[in-house]
């Protein structure tokens, strides 16, 4: 078979496979290899073979994930961001990180994407990045809108 005639296997999930909703915004993967999706409904697990929704407090929809840190996975949506902490049990603890700052410095934002780079992660929305450096968040206010 010639590459040109290859053609990869692909397989539809519905929403009624995974139990979520039908709106994926992002995805990421850990080092395992396990997927990552941020869903209107929370984070969406999958393995492989099975699905988990891990659902946010308040039920809050994400936008953004990133899942390549070792045991942490960030993730971001409307004036909300933080991570999920896995235990060496397999289980995993939201940690809000939005919630330490004030009111007014998330107000309205909405987390569409996030990046590490020299050792921070950087959550990014239109209007403003929130720096964390594993203690403590910077804000960065650009002087015009950040697209991607």
């Amino acid at each position: 078979m010639s590459a040109q005639n290859y053609k990869p296997y692909v397989k539809n999930y519905t929403k009624q496979v995974y139990k979520a909703d039908n709106q994926n915004w992002s995805i990421s993967a850990d080092k395992q290899g396990i997927l990552y999706f941020a869903n209107n409904k929370g984070l969406l697990e999958f393995d492989g073979s099975n699905w988990f929704l891990n659902e946010m407090p308040g039920k809050a929809g994400l936008r953004s994930v990133y899942a390549q840190e070792d045991n942490k996975i960030y993730v971001g949506g409307y004036e909300e961001f933080g991570y999920w902490q896995i235990n060496n049990r397999g289980e995993k603890k939201y940690i809000s990180l939005s919630d330490t700052l004030s009111t007014n410095d998330c107000h309205n934002d909405e987390i569409w994407k996030i990046e590490k780079f020299g050792g921070d992660i950087y959550f990014q929305s239109f209007s403003t990045v929130f720096v964390y450096n594993g203690n403590k968040i910077k804000i960065l206010e650009p002087e015009s809108a950040v697209v991607f």
